[in-house]
């Protein structure tokens, strides 16, 4: 059975069939249109676009609140998921060809691509007193790593990412060695012995300052 709605024509139904409920707009392009009464003011809850676009809009101000698991483009079409900020047509952007995602970017060329019309930063806080960390991967083995711990750095290699160099204050170290005293900082301050061998001769060459540097010709 239907029910329909309008004064002068029909504009709207209301249909039950095959256990499903259905309620159509019988007007060409017509919006279908849901309101309320909010402190005694009338407003919009929602309003579905019956063109073509097939669009749901929210009022301005309001939002969706989601419970639950939520899927999007289930059936996997290739069609691209945008999120605009006040400034940024494209503040979140899934490129559905090729699931590339970009953040101010509206043709991702990688799988993150980052933009700004200024200095692109990205942070990691993982809180005080804990360790930041980078992982780059293969089929699940770990590659490497940059972590870093306090005010040092470290960077890593193999599957268990095992640390081949640090950076601290005091200068580089190498192979987990984490002495100060053993930083490679000499070069800073200029006063390094370096070793020339020449066939079976070797020669030491004490620096106490570089004065300039320029380029081979």
């Amino acid at each position: 059975a239907d029910i329909f709605f309008g004064a002068s024509g029909n504009v709207g139904s209301i249909n039950m069939a095959a256990n499903n409920l259905t309620l159509s707009s019988l007007v060409n392009n017509a919006d279908m249109v849901f309101k309320g009464v909010d402190d005694g003011s009338t407003i919009t809850a929602l309003q579905l676009d019956m063109s073509a676009a097939g669009r749901a809009y929210f009022p301005s101000g309001g939002g969706m609140s989601v419970e639950g698991s939520t899927v999007f483009n289930d059936a996997g079409a290739d069609v691209d998921f945008r999120v605009e900020s006040d400034t940024l047509t494209h503040a979140l952007f899934l490129q559905g060809s090729n699931g590339f995602i970009g953040i101010g970017e509206s043709s991702p060329n990688n799988t993150l691509d980052i933009k700004a019309s200024t200095a692109v930063s990205m942070e990691l806080n993982g809180g005080s007193g804990n360790s930041k960390n980078i992982y780059f991967t293969q089929g699940g083995t770990t590659q490497g790593k940059i972590r870093t711990v306090g005010d040092a750095m470290e960077f890593g290699i193999g599957s268990s990412a095992t640390e081949v160099f640090r950076i601290t204050a005091d200068g580089v170290l190498f192979n987990g060695n984490t002495a100060a005293a053993n930083a490679l900082d000499d070069y800073e301050e200029g006063s390094w012995t370096p070793v020339i061998t020449f066939g079976e001769k070797l020669i030491s060459v004490s620096v106490s300052s570089v004065v300039s540097s320029s380029s081979p010709k």
